[in-house]
């Protein structure tokens, strides 16, 4: 069946790119129907033939569920007039239904501007005579082959925009409470030293496994890099568990900072995000936050921080944005970034502009901690403005 095939289909833009997988872009079929003429049955299929597609006749009977299969099995139809020109424009309209993408030539017995306008009306691509010559059937056909590559090609790019987008949002959501379960248990080793051996190797695999989904949906991220794999009954899936990114491990060593307890003020709309730094950093910071932009901006006119830790993904204002009005305030004031979009175009920007880092989430707390003392120890970048 016509959507069956299409599933596979290859294409450079699309997510469903696959070693082996797939048609060529030229082995699109075109079928007919209603055509009496052995000749005119030939000069399509050697018009076919020369465009490299798949030639076919099919016959409508109208009788049976298999015949209903027939009509949408084509990506271009040319369709004659043996029912006459009233039956060739319902035919005409009854496919256009069953096959919106697919492309109807019409080979117009009337031979009138009326009736042309009659067959184009009902959704043919285009109406030429009932025994056209090779050529003007050849440049019928050869457009209808072009267009329908180009809509596919639109087609598979609007697809894998909304894909992206669908991956984005899923890897947001995930991230979140992925670093509330991954920070939950790390606190409770940190804050329980004397815990059973069982129960503390059942927590260390829980981290385990979370830092598998941390890198499967890190992975999520790069659509266009992602494979198809095999497994049983001859299914296939994308294959989202290839190695994952190596840590970035920070530098622990807050011991000689010049400071002290340095007052670190965290930005993030996630509140369990938010809890569970305060947490991890109460016994060696000072931990202020907010959960929006313009609370952060109001807090920080009246005070003075060490370093802000601030989201880029917010909703009002974005992390780069909240840099930006950060900086007029106060130039030399220290910032880094969280996010779980480190190819993000506005991550570079904001360390354009004076960041001093970025942090990916989901982040393993004790790493979280080294950067930290990391960029309250780092030179402060010169400040390049806004680009």
């Amino acid at each position: 069946m016509y959507e069956t095939r299409r599933q596979g289909q290859t294409r450079q833009q699309s997510l469903f790119f696959c070693e082996g997988a797939g048609r060529d872009e030229n082995s699109m079929k075109i079928a007919y129907t209603g055509i009496g003429s052995d000749e005119l049955r030939a000069r399509i299929e050697s018009v076919a033939s020369a465009l490299g597609m798949q030639p076919g006749a099919v016959d409508f009977s109208g009788e049976s569920d298999r015949s209903y299969d027939a009509e949408r099995d084509w990506e271009i139809i040319v369709l004659g007039s043996t029912n006459g020109q009233n039956g060739l424009v319902d035919r005409v309209d009854r496919l256009v239904h069953v096959n919106p993408v697919g492309f109807v030539i019409a080979l117009d017995p009337a031979g009138t501007q009326t009736s042309r306008n009659q067959l184009q009306k009902a959704g043919a691509f285009e109406a030429l005579s009932d025994n056209p010559d090779f050529e003007d059937l050849q440049f019928a056909i050869s457009r209808a082959h072009q267009l329908y590559l180009r809509r596919e090609r639109q087609m598979d790019t609007e697809k894998m925009s909304v894909i992206t987008q669908l991956a984005a949002g899923v890897n947001h959501e995930i991230n979140n409470p992925l670093t509330g379960l991954m920070g939950t248990a790390e606190l409770i080793l940190l804050e329980n030293r004397d815990l059973p051996e069982k129960i503390r190797g059942d927590i260390e695999t829980i981290l385990a496994q979370a830092r598998r989904i941390q890198t499967i949906t890190r992975r999520l991220k790069h659509l266009d890099h992602l494979r198809t794999v095999h497994y049983e009954g001859g299914e296939s899936m994308l294959d989202l568990s290839g190695v994952g990114e190596e840590s970035e491990a920070g530098v622990r060593g807050g011991e000689d900072f010049v400071f002290g307890s340095p007052r670190i003020f965290i930005v993030d709309d996630n509140e369990l995000i938010i809890d569970l730094i305060e947490r991890l950093l109460a016994s060696r910071f000072s931990v202020d936050h907010a959960t929006r932009p313009y609370d952060a901006l109001n807090r920080l006119r009246d005070n003075e921080y060490d370093l802000i830790l601030a989201d880029l993904v917010m909703p009002q204002m974005d992390g780069l944005e909240l840099i930006r009005e950060i900086r007029r305030m106060n130039p030399d004031q220290r910032v880094v970034i969280t996010t779980a979009y480190p190819a993000d175009e506005r991550v570079s920007q904001a360390l354009l502009e004076g960041a001093l880092g970025m942090i990916k989430k989901p982040f393993n707390f004790e790493e979280l901690e080294g950067q930290l003392w990391a960029a309250l120890k780092a030179p402060m970048p010169a400040h390049r403005g806004e680009h």
